[in-house]
């Protein structure tokens, strides 16, 4: 059955560098405390559709939660995440690649709304649709940013009103992509760089 959703994909960046190169029993234990860290940081309770390795892809189908709330959830799973790549950096004593360069692990996310569609695959459910390949499609864009979160216009048209939460942290930005059956796709932008004073 086909339903309008929130598409919502926090994504670990520098997460390929870090696999490659750093020693492979260290590498997934600190990715696994970070993704745990994302899953547990989730108020909206939304589902999860699956992980990605260094993303997760998750949902909430009807109508979606506003800005204000999504910006928060992003919030707080970005001062969780580097909150935890710190206790990584103080607590592992070891002196390798992995454990020395997991603090370059950098965080975004996008929201999308748009159709897609549940599908049960063995004891999982996975999300398809045009819309979820557009939101995959938004991680490769041209934002200057290392750390942002990324509304999709379909996302911001779905919500009543268009003002943005009022903090001194948030300054939105508008950007736009082409993409390959897509054509031009607006966006706009809310840079994470910011919050790294409120990180403990």
């Amino acid at each position: 059955m086909e339903n309008q959703a929130l598409i919502f994909i926090p994504d670990i960046s520098g997460f390929t560098k870090f696999v490659t190169k750093c020693e492979i029993d260290h590498t997934n234990h600190i990715i696994s405390i970070l993704i745990n860290v994302i899953l547990d940081s989730n108020p909206l309770e939304l589902k999860v559709s699956e992980i990605e390795g260094d993303a997760i892809l998750f949902y909430s189908k009807g109508a979606p939660p506003n800005k204000e709330e999504v910006i928060q959830q992003s919030k707080r799973m970005f001062i969780d995440f580097h909150t935890n790549l710190k206790a990584i950096e103080r607590d592992f004593f070891c002196k390798c690649g992995s454990c020395r360069t997991a603090s370059n692990l950098t965080l975004k996310f996008i929201a999308h709304y748009g159709v897609c569609k549940e599908v049960p695959i063995h004891n999982s459910t996975k999300l398809i649709g045009s819309d979820v390949i557009l939101a995959h499609r938004l991680l490769k864009n041209n934002v200057p940013e290392r750390e942002y979160i990324l509304l999709s216009e379909k996302y911001l048209k779905s919500q009543q009103s268009e003002s943005i939460i009022e903090e001194d942290w948030v300054d939105i930005k508008s950007n736009i992509e082409n993409f390959e059956n897509f054509g031009e796709v607006r966006t706009k932008y809310i840079p994470l760089s910011p919050l790294r004073r409120l990180i403990p």
